[in-house]
């Protein structure tokens, strides 16, 4: 239940926001995020984070 209201939050503020797992991979982002990088969820989805920096 929170971890669903964390990510409607997310998902509707204008800063980029993402959450990585403890390989360094995503495995969240909100769309203000893939605006900054220019990506898809599906790009971004478990890759490295140091890819999109």
């Amino acid at each position: 239940m929170l971890e669903k209201h964390l990510m409607e939050i997310f998902d509707n503020i204008n800063e980029g926001v993402y959450i990585l797992n403890k390989e360094g991979q995503y495995i969240y982002c909100n769309s203000a995020f893939l605006k900054m990088v220019g990506a898809t969820k599906d790009d971004i989805i478990k890759e490295k984070e140091n890819n999109f920096n």
